[in-house]
C-alpha cells in the first residue's frame, strides 16, 4: 500500500515488532500479545494506538501475505516490509539483529534468527521502553494508557 514511515504515526503510540510471517511460534506470539493488550483499549485509545509488524523476510512477505498475516490478528497491526538495506538500517536503529540461515530440514529452506522485543514508541516517535515478545499484555496496556494520557496533557 504504498510507503509509511513513524512520521506518518505521529500522534499515536506505536509497538514495533520485528519478524516474518513464517515465524513458528515468537511472533504469533507477539502479535497475540499486542492484539489482547489492543482488546483492553477504548475506541479513542484505539484510534491512536498502532502496531507496527516490520518483515525481515521480504523475499516471500508480500505486503498482501502481510495484510492477510496481521489481519488474523488485529486491525490496528500493520505488516510493512522493504528491501533488505532498508530493513538493515531500520533494525539497526533499534539495535535488532537477524540473520537468514539455510535449514534444508525445514520445508521453508531457509529461517530467519531475529531479536525478539516488542518496542513502545510514545506519540513523539521516541522509544519509551521495550518488552519481550511474550509479556503479559496487561503491561502493555498499561504502557499504552500512561503514554496516551500523557500526550493529552
Amino acid at each position: 500500500e504504498g510507503s509509511l514511515s513513524l512520521k506518518d504515526l505521529r500522534g499515536s503510540v506505536v509497538l514495533l515488532f520485528f519478524g516474518f510471517t513464517s515465524c513458528p511460534d515468537v511472533c504469533p506470539i507477539s502479535l497475540a500479545t499486542i492484539s489482547h493488550a489492543f482488546s483492553f483499549l477504548t475506541d479513542d485509545e484505539l484510534n491512536s494506538s498502532r502496531s507496527l509488524f516490520i518483515s525481515l523476510d521480504p523475499e516471500r512477505d508480500t505486503l498482501e501475505r502481510l495484510k492477510k498475516f496481521t489481519g488474523y490478528f488485529h486491525p490496528n497491526i500493520i505488516g510493512v516490509t522493504g528491501t533488505m538495506t532498508e530493513l538493515g538500517k531500520v533494525a539497526d536503529i533499534y539495535d535488532v539483529k537477524f540473520e537468514k540461515k539455510e535449514s534444508p530440514d525445514s520445508a521453508l529452506g531457509y529461517v530467519i534468527y531475529h531479536s525478539s522485543k516488542i518496542f513502545v514508541i510514545d506519540p513523539q516517535g521516541k522509544l519509551q521502553k521495550t518488552f519481550p515478545h511474550n509479556i503479559d499484555s496487561q503491561l502493555l496496556v498499561q504502557q499504552i494508557k500512561s503514554l496516551l494520557k500523557r500526550n493529552q496533557l
